[in-house]
């Protein structure tokens, strides 16, 4: 292969890689990662904290971000392709959703198409994820929990055959996605874009100057408008529907993507800490009731199946369990609420 920054994703997809899936995800990271080390870009030693520096500029704290977005999605897609562990979906998906935000972040300061673009492309590819995530949460975690408190009631192995079945169903479709040409695109389309700090393009004198401006402030200014869009969210919390309590996890799990990357670089570190933790426990409260509706959501066909019969008492029982644990999950969804609440973005006022 010749130099990665002489060729174009076009014709960098359409190099013959392995039969293998597996091999095949690897040796497309490397191309993309081949990409970036052509435009002198380091990899990212600090994954978890890639910014702590507030002085650098916004310009290049988000050629680090993005290329340690980046570097997530391509390690995380052999494992999901494989299939072989649940973290393989699991991270894939975090990843993608880190991307999207920080793009959004992005969007903010710099008129791109191209930001829309892998924006859109990024949340089609975590929206193809969602069952087999569904599925592998349901199997490891909630089955094996209500089956263990329920030793007495019948169908538990019939139900869990038919989930396997449905998992086996949604890790083939995400290995087809995975593997086709538009998903191969975008990753070395993406790479291609981070190292020639394609944002740049047709950024104006104002946009210019934002882009040059220190981390730190454009990270105070950001984190504050996510808050203030949370606290909008859960306005009346305890009247909340469903669907509104989905936007306003969305909204919490956008915030804590973003105080994850920008809140070291106000170097407040024990305030940070203590926001962190009170936001975690909002998105972990939001993410339990997730969870007992996506799995009502997954049963509730398999119910009204007739050809379903052996394992429907075990049905009756998983959503009776989740039914008895909705009360515990509201109070502590509301608990969380009130802390957050009384939280601010550290260094700013309340």
């Amino acid at each position: 292969m010749g130099n990665p920054m002489t060729e174009s994703p076009e014709t960098l997809v359409e190099h013959p890689l392995s039969s293998s899936p597996v091999r095949d995800a690897a040796q497309l990271g490397s191309r993309a990662e081949s990409i970036l080390a052509a435009a002198g870009l380091p990899p990212i030693a600090n994954k978890v904290h890639p910014i702590e520096d507030g002085n650098v500029s916004v310009d290049n704290a988000f050629a680090t971000i993005l290329r340690c977005d980046l570097e997530r999605v391509l390690a995380s897609c052999p494992l999901a392709e494989s299939g072989e562990d649940p973290e393989g979906v699991h991270q894939l998906r975090v990843a993608l959703r880190r991307l999207r935000g920080s793009l959004a972040l992005l969007g903010s300061l710099a008129l791109s198409d191209e930001i829309d673009a892998f924006r859109g492309e990024a949340k089609g590819l975590a929206s193809g994820l969602g069952d087999a995530r569904a599925w592998d949460v349901f199997l490891s975690e909630t089955l094996t929990e209500v089956e263990q408190g329920c030793p007495g009631v019948k169908g538990f192995k019939e139900l869990r055959d038919i989930a396997e079945a449905c998992r086996a169903r949604s890790y083939d479709r995400v290995r087809k996605l995975l593997v086709n040409r538009r998903c191969r695109r975008f990753r070395l389309e993406l790479a291609s874009w981070i190292a020639q700090l394609g944002w740049r393009d047709g950024a104006d004198q104002e946009r210019s100057a934002a882009l040059s401006t220190p981390v730190g402030a454009f990270a105070r200014a950001a984190l504050t408008r996510q808050h203030a869009r949370v606290l909008r969210r859960g306005r009346h919390f305890a009247r909340l529907s469903p669907e509104e309590r989905h936007r306003l996890r969305l909204a919490a799990k956008r915030l804590r993507y973003a105080a994850d990357l920008l809140l070291p670089a106000l170097d407040r570190h024990k305030a940070a800490e203590r926001y962190v933790r009170s936001l975690t426990r909002l998105q972990d409260a939001l993410g339990r009731d997730s969870d007992i509706s996506a799995t009502a959501r997954l049963l509730t066909p398999l119910s009204n199946d007739p050809l379903a019969v052996t394992p429907r008492q075990a049905i009756g029982a998983v959503l009776g369990w989740l039914a008895r644990c909705r009360p515990d999950v509201d109070r502590e969804m509301r608990s969380a609420w009130r802390r957050f609440r009384t939280e601010a973005i550290p260094g700013s006022r309340r």
